[in-house]
């Protein structure tokens, strides 16, 4: 969190800091250009990523890759968020095109993933956390809690890398394997928390404190600095 003006002293930021900081929210949402070859959001609005600012973070009409965590859902093909056909194997998409990533706010610990399917779907991913894309660190390939499909139109499928620990300003999935051999799918895909709750795209810019808060918690820091001196003083002749 960046406060106008000078730092305040470390220990007036940390006071602060439990009163003021909130859960993290998603800043951007991005993809490769051109990495999706059939009917998706992104295709159709020819959108590839999305940031704030403007405010809220777009994740409606002609938002492009930002509808991947639209809490609206129609499952019909126009409302896919992913859908593409270059493979590098059977079942295996180019993961130079199969690649989401998210920025947030804060660095921010994301334990699972949870994919709303088409029918032909996303069986297995990889999961990647870190504070510079140029230097990411995996936490593993694995597959969701439906197994290998193909699946229920718009079933919610979770993938759990198990992290409560580990935290990035950033996440990445790679679709490592698809429920079938020559194309995928999907609906939406929700980053969540340790607890399982979906991040939330951010909606206003965050607040900062007014500077007389500043000014008077520092004041009250040094005034209770100096009486400590002079109560703890020596006594004089």
């Amino acid at each position: 969190m960046k406060f106008p003006g000078r730092p305040f002293p470390s220990i007036a930021a940390f006071f602060l800091g439990a009163s003021l900081l909130s859960a993290s929210v998603i800043t951007g949402i991005s993809i490769p250009v051109n990495s999706m070859d059939a009917i998706s959001h992104p295709l159709i609005d020819n959108k590839w990523s999305v940031a704030v600012p403007p405010y809220p973070l777009s994740t409606s009409t002609g938002s492009g890759i930002g509808y991947i965590v639209s809490p609206l859902i129609a499952t019909n093909p126009s409302d896919f968020s992913m859908h593409d056909h270059q493979y590098i194997a059977a079942f295996v998409p180019d993961p130079n095109r199969a690649i989401v990533t998210y920025q947030f706010d804060l660095p921010t610990i994301v334990r699972s993933l949870l994919i709303i399917e088409h029918g032909n779907g996303v069986s297995m991913v990889e999961g990647f956390y870190g504070n510079s894309l140029a230097s990411m660190t995996s936490m593993g390939v694995l597959g969701g809690n439906l197994g290998s499909g193909p699946y229920a139109e718009g079933a919610s499928n979770s993938f759990d890398f198990g992290n409560t620990t580990n935290a990035g300003l950033y996440f990445q999935f790679v679709v490592r394997q698809t429920s079938i051999s020559n194309g995928y799918a999907i609906y939406r895909a929700n980053p969540r928390d340790v607890n399982g709750v979906a991040f939330l795209p951010a909606s206003a810019p965050p607040e900062v404190p007014e500077p007389a808060t500043g000014f008077l918690l520092g004041g009250a820091l040094l005034a209770g600095a100096v009486y400590r001196a002079l109560r703890n003083r020596p006594p004089t002749a």
